[in-house]
């Protein structure tokens, strides 16, 4: 018979401050990937500006 897994009280300290040492690094990652992406769209959405501006300023029209 398998047993059952001990709920967070029963955990001894260390292992609920190390599960909760990983779920933090879990969040942190989630939020950097989360900035990057919005950079990357940031980043995009200038170039285009960019590429647009340089038209105009060649004379080119859209």
């Amino acid at each position: 018979m398998a047993e059952s897994k001990p709920n967070k009280a029963e955990q001894s300290p260390e292992k609920r401050i190390s599960a909760l040492r990983r779920e933090r690094d879990a969040i942190r990652r989630l939020l950097q990937q989360g900035a990057l992406t919005r950079v990357e769209r940031d980043l995009e959405s200038q170039q285009r500006t960019i590429v647009e501006i340089e038209s105009l300023l060649a004379g080119e029209s859209r």
